[in-house]
């Protein structure tokens, strides 16, 4: 029995010993040629010298750049693209106007505050006022100018007079959104036909016109 286990023994010990002889071998064979792999191996693209080494490419200068440019650029998205400059044109025209009204909001708000009391209940020579524009325009001659209201309360039919417009009647400029001025003549008039006076008032009904020293 001892001399079985002293033969078992034997045979591991040659087993090591026959593994180590051939791992020292081939060790010796593979360690310079793996040395020389590693040497031939690129080195990393995070190496700065790599990337300067490498040449330039400029998208611009590659003819298949701009074919490709020009192949997505189909009618279809130019349509898109003009669609959306259009819209983009209408949206600033809009914002202008938007801003035009905002800045007249606040030049009447100014003129209100720092002129006098406006008048609106009834009104005489000195007085202040402010006319707002109908939207109707009257014939005189070849001219057809805008008719003024004056702002009231239970108080109508009083027009500024056409003579007190602060602007070219030549139609070289736009009438103003507001005249805010100080009375300085009121006429009585009253209306014999709707045609037969320059604000259209209709027949019978008394009517001033209010000569004015602009404001505003």
């Amino acid at each position: 029995m001892q001399q079985k286990l002293q033969q078992v023994e034997e045979c591991q010990s040659n087993e090591v010993a026959y593994r180590q002889s051939f791992l020292r071998e081939y060790r010796d064979r593979c360690l310079p040629i793996l040395a020389e792999v590693i040497c031939r191996m690129p080195p990393p693209l995070t190496s700065m010298r790599t990337i300067e080494s490498l040449p330039a490419y400029s998208i611009e200068s590659d003819p298949k750049h701009h074919s490709i440019i020009s192949y997505e650029m189909s009618a279809e998205s130019t349509d898109e693209l003009t669609r959306l400059r259009g819209e983009n044109a209408r949206l600033q025209e809009k914002l202008r106007e938007k801003e035009q009204d905002s800045q007249r909001v606040l030049e009447l708000e100014h003129a209100l505050a720092s002129s006098e009391k406006i008048s609106h209940t009834s009104f005489e020579v000195n007085d202040i006022a402010l006319f707002m524009p109908t939207g109707r325009r009257a014939r005189r001659g070849d001219q057809k100018l805008p008719i003024y209201l004056a702002f009231h309360s239970n108080t109508p039919h009083r027009y500024l007079s056409h003579d007190s417009l602060p602007f070219s009647t030549d139609h070289s400029q736009s009438p103003p959104d507001y005249v805010l001025g100080r009375i300085v003549m009121m006429e009585e008039c009253v209306s014999q036909s709707a045609k037969s006076n320059e604000y259209m008032v209709p027949n019978g009904v008394r009517y001033w016109t209010l000569t004015v020293e602009v404001l505003k």
